[in-house]
């Protein structure tokens, strides 16, 4: 079973704003805990790649529209782990 304790779960699962999800709530089994932890560092990085590309002289329209669509997915992948951990609090 998990312990979670505080508010704006799902607001703050559905937006991908791990690290507030990560500071406020106690999540004593670890397997979301490492999904969680690589879909994080998975979407710094996307930003991290977007960002350069940005502030290029010639930008790649098609290599920025697949990161956006790869950090889609990965905000998707956020959201149902959140949505499983919140099942199996009301369950």
């Amino acid at each position: 079973m998990l312990n979670i304790w505080g508010i704006g779960f799902s607001y703050s699962c559905y937006n991908g704003d791990i690290n507030w999800l990560l500071e406020l709530f106690m999540i004593e089994e670890i397997k979301y805990f490492k999904e969680l932890e690589r879909l994080r560092f998975e979407q710094e990085l996307l930003e991290e790649e977007i960002s350069e590309l940005m502030k290029g002289k010639v930008i790649n329209q098609f290599l920025i529209f697949d990161l956006r669509r790869r950090k889609g997915r990965v905000k998707e992948s956020i959201a149902t782990i959140c949505s499983a951990v919140y099942t199996n609090i009301i369950a």
